[in-house]
């Protein structure tokens, strides 16, 4: 392993929010249709308002050849997936909060824009909200190998305003003589299934369903 390597393992999971229709909300619920049966394609596919894979923060750890378990800093992007888009001006705001000296903040921002980490808001009522936890390997993270590399924060997005919360890895940002790069994720690692969990969150009840 390189030194410019960083290894990632730990708990995550594949987090999926995709919207339902007032038909489908009722056939779950109340005719108790099973949901592999109404979505044929796959449960997976229903991912119109988010879909994520990788460590959970609170789980997570990094590892260097040279020196073991390594902390990273990092940066949180909050926001409410079901009421709400990720905007340019959020992630400028959340970065600068955060880290003060990202000079070139705004190329960062749509950066992370252009990664399509993030989809459009919904402007469903209810939503199907899906989380497959697994454990293990999940990549590495190779950085720049060069004197300026010197600074790396983890950056993560923290989902809320469901009843339900995830704070996840999405990539790192690192700096160099430049100013600060964006580097997703890239999760090639063997990480193993364990659980999975379905719920149904509509804005004016909250959870109504869950399996």
């Amino acid at each position: 392993m390189p030194k410019n390597k960083i290894e990632i393992y730990g708990w995550g999971q594949e987090f999926i929010i995709g919207s339902l229709s007032e038909n489908q909300v009722h056939r779950i619920v109340q005719e108790k249709i099973d949901i592999n049966e109404l979505f044929q394609n796959g449960t997976e596919m229903v991912d119109d308002v988010l879909h994520l894979y990788g460590p959970e923060m609170s789980e997570v750890s990094f590892l260097d050849k040279s020196e073991g378990k390594i902390s990273i800093p990092n940066i949180v992007i909050n926001y409410e997936p079901c009421w709400e888009s990720v905007s340019k001006e959020l992630l400028i705001q959340s970065l600068q909060e955060q880290c003060d000296d990202i000079s070139n903040v705004a190329e960062v921002a749509d950066a992370i824009s252009d990664s399509q980490v993030f989809s459009n808001i919904s402007t469903s009522e209810s939503y199907l909200i899906q989380r497959h936890a697994e454990k293990g390997y999940w990549g590495d993270f190779i950085y720049p190998n060069n004197k300026y590399a010197n600074e790396i924060f983890s950056l993560s997005v923290e989902m809320e305003g469901m009843e339900i919360s995830a704070n996840m890895l999405i990539g790192f940002l690192v700096k160099d003589c430049k100013g600060y790069s964006f580097e997703i994720l890239n999760t090639d690692g063997g990480a193993e299934g364990k659980t999975k969990e379905y719920y149904i969150f509509t804005k004016h009840k909250g959870i109504i369903w869950e399996l």
